[in-house]
């Protein structure tokens, strides 16, 4: 009984002993800890690859919006400015896919941190379908104006007719270059925001 209470004593006195155990707490503390940072670093790395997954595909649809808004004024704005100069000119209908990456990706706008861009983005296209609109309805008009000018006997309302188309021209002549300065408008926002991104592998 003796031996072993001398033992333990002796055991207790070690300083062998309590470095071992205060190594092995120090030691599960720290392994903890660092199983703890792990962690916490593993979610802040997701999120932040998830906020960089989402800044990219941002810079994506605004660079395919800057592209569908400059083609339009590019291939049909510039053409319908320079057709517009003569007195009733013959045009085609316009498609509404002419807008369709807007229109497929209007969702992602509320991502566009600055509110000025959003508006201006979403009041031009308004502007851009009401030009299609209009050019289309122009087009028909003219065409059905245009079918009966030539007849024989062309019949009552011919007069009225060529009005209704003159207004129509009129009313696009007068539209185009409002529409012409918002899209150089809202192109110039949007590389202007784009360059204010910062995030790794940048689409541009």
């Amino acid at each position: 009984m003796h031996l072993s209470q001398h033992v333990v004593h002796s055991l207790f006195s070690s300083t062998e002993f309590w470095a071992a155990i205060i190594g092995a707490l120090i030691g599960a503390v720290i392994g903890g800890l660092f199983a703890v940072l792990a962690q916490f670093l593993s979610t802040l790395w997701q999120r932040k690859s998830e906020r960089d997954a989402e800044a990219r595909m941002l810079i994506g649809v605004l660079q395919v919006i800057e592209t569908e808004v400059e083609l339009f004024k590019v291939l049909w704005l510039d053409a319908f400015k320079l057709a517009f100069k003569a007195h009733l000119p013959k045009v085609a209908s316009l498609p509404q896919s002419l807008v369709i990456v807007f229109d497929s990706n209007a969702a992602m706008l509320g991502h566009v941190a600055d509110a000025a861009l959003r508006r201006k983005i979403v009041k031009t296209y308004a502007k851009i379908k009401a030009m299609i609109g209009v050019v289309s309805h122009y087009a028909a008009r003219r065409e059905s104006w245009e079918s009966i000018r030539y007849q024989s006997s062309p019949g009552g309302g011919i007069n009225e007719r060529q009005a209704e188309v003159e207004t129509w021209s009129d009313n696009l002549r007068r539209n185009i270059p409002e529409l012409e300065t918002e899209i150089e408008d809202l192109l110039a926002h949007i590389r202007k925001y784009l360059d204010s991104l910062k995030v790794p592998m940048r689409l541009r």
